[in-house]
């Protein structure tokens, strides 16, 4: 996880913000998003799942 997040961190640190709003690809539930909404949702993804898992892990803890 962590050697992606790097690898991530470096493309977005080398790559022009007009490159990134230029392409897109398409999301299952957003419909298409370009590079640079991507990475945003990246973050707001991996946040949710970390309150998916305290949610789960209060839930152990009763």
């Amino acid at each position: 996880m962590a050697a992606s997040r790097e690898k991530l961190i470096k493309f977005v640190q080398h790559t022009d913000e007009e490159l990134l709003k230029e392409k897109a690809m398409p999301h299952p539930g957003f419909n298409m998003l370009n590079l640079s909404q991507w990475i945003s949702f990246i973050g707001w993804h991996e946040r949710r799942h970390i309150e998916q898992i305290k949610e789960v892990k209060e839930k152990l803890e009763w």
